[in-house]
């Protein structure tokens, strides 16, 4: 994560308005300050306020070759989609619209298929993605096994799923590190969206706020 802060202030450096460019580039370093204090911190995010039963880790590959995971409570997460409108989709379109993260779990989704020779009772039914737009692709949270089986034994039918957007679940990631690391990635792409015309700063998370400190 350091590198990545580390290019993107020398990004941010770059920027003709240097009032801005300042400005910008005193956040990050606040972001810097913070991983240094918390990269290692195992203890729960202060917004989760629960015990996991079900939980989904996904890691998130930095073009700077780095690596960050986060954990959700999968449990708070359906009750967050309950709320949501039930889509439908062809499993063409289902892939299309899950294929980085398909392509980054294949060998996890052969692993099942393999397992998987008839069509089980589950919990939930609607498949559960997340709009995860700090690196602008959707994540299958929960609903692997689902999938799997609508493409071996119903490929012909439609595919219901929820979809719910990243920033409506970052009270549901279950440790501190990892809280820090989805609000690093969030406000980078707000601060992203915001030099190139597109958005303002004041879906900015509150750093010290949310870390509790």
């Amino acid at each position: 994560m350091l590198k990545y802060l580390n290019y993107v202030t020398a990004e941010l450096s770059k920027l003709p308005q240097k009032d801005i460019s300042d400005a910008l580039i005193s956040e990050v370093n606040l972001y810097k300050e913070y991983w240094k204090k918390y990269s290692t911190d195992n203890s729960r995010n202060p917004l989760y306020q629960s015990a996991p039963s079900m939980y989904n880790r996904h890691t998130i590959n930095l073009h700077t070759n780095e690596a960050v995971s986060i954990s959700w409570d999968v449990r708070q997460l359906y009750g967050i989609a309950q709320h949501m409108p039930i889509k439908q989709a062809s499993l063409r379109d289902f892939e299309t619209l899950l294929h980085h993260d398909l392509v980054a779990s294949a060998n996890e989704i052969s692993r099942i298929s393999h397992k998987i020779n008839s069509i089980h009772t589950h919990q939930y039914n609607p498949i559960l993605v997340m709009n995860f737009k700090p690196i602008k692709n959707s994540l299958l949270i929960d609903g692997r096994h689902r999938y799997v089986e609508y493409k071996k034994f119903n490929s012909s039918q439609l595919l219901p799923y929820y979809v719910i957007d990243d920033e409506l679940c970052f009270s549901s990631i279950l440790f501190k590190k990892e809280l820090l690391s989805y609000i690093i990635l969030h406000n980078i792409e707000i601060i992203d969206s915001f030099i190139i015309g597109q958005g303002t700063l004041e879906r900015l998370l509150n750093l010290k706020k949310c870390m509790g400190s």
